[in-house]
């Protein structure tokens, strides 16, 4: 987790044809991932979904939701952001640790929300950030890693190779920022996707490290979709690098990442 009406109009002709098509792709596409950021794609929007979504009640999480957050990651992350969904991970437990290292990364960070529904306290979507200062420790974890699955180990070949290649910490230097809140992830569940939900937890997320002792006067993020930009658009306005998934061979003769409904991932750079 681009599709813009202009485009819409010339691919799929009548605004009937365009809204139906829209509503079927976005329903199935990726969610915000930073060490593997997605996103849901929330250009458009449904007002019964909308307010469904303006009911959600936006909490800062602690320690002892760790496992309820990777939980649902594990449901609705996994499985339709773009570079782990196309990789056919099948080792649940080594996933399971490096989903549970970025959550418990980010609880405690200012920016970390997670979403609730108002009737049943269901958890609907999370937005996990985490401090600047802790990027060199994260990326010298992400180089530690020796896990087993094939799959796995070409996502964590792939995010070293992405850090080496942007230089992010060169970036945040020359664009004059001292304190950069990183946006690891959003993820909706998917049927809160076209209300509006990932947005709104995007906007108090960014807000809430801005105003808090974290005092953040920027935020970047890695967006590993075409369709997760509409998230981002309004508030993240430099593009500080795209990649290319088939420029990223590795070991391998032909590109190992190949998402379905993907051709490039961008690096992000807000001010706030």
């Amino acid at each position: 987790m681009n599709w813009r009406f202009d485009l819409l109009s010339y691919f799929f002709g009548s605004a009937k044809k365009q809204q139906r098509r829209l509503e079927e792709r976005m329903a199935s596409a990726s969610l915000a991932m930073s060490s593997s950021p997605t996103t849901s794609g929330e250009g458009f929007e449904r007002p019964d979904l909308a307010s469904k979504a303006s009911g959600a009640i936006l909490t800062h999480p602690s320690s002892t939701d760790v496992a309820s957050i990777v939980n649902f990651l594990m449901d609705h992350f996994v499985t339709n952001e773009p570079i782990l969904s196309s990789l056919n991970i099948t080792n649940t437990r080594e996933l399971n640790i490096l989903l549970n290292d970025l959550v418990a990364d980010s609880i405690g960070c200012s920016g970390t929300m997670v979403a609730q529904n108002n009737e049943h306290n269901e958890l609907i979507g999370v937005c996990l950030c985490s401090r600047h200062n802790l990027l060199d420790q994260q990326l010298d974890r992400l180089c530690g890693y020796s896990f087993t699955d094939p799959g796995l180990s070409i996502a964590i070949e792939f995010l070293k190779y992405i850090f080496n290649r942007v230089d992010v910490a060169y970036h945040l230097e020359e664009s004059n920022v001292s304190r950069p809140v990183f946006v690891v992830l959003v993820c909706v569940k998917p049927e809160y996707q076209l209300g509006g939900l990932g947005k709104r937890l995007m906007k108090e997320s960014l807000e809430s490290a801005r105003a808090s002792s974290d005092r953040c006067d920027s935020a970047f993020t890695i967006c590993t979709s075409e369709s997760g930009q509409a998230l981002y658009a309004q508030t993240f306005r430099q593009v500080l690098s795209r990649v290319k998934y088939s420029d990223y061979r590795g070991e391998f003769r032909d590109p190992p990442i190949q998402p379905k409904n993907a051709t490039s991932l961008h690096v992000l750079l807000a001010n706030l």
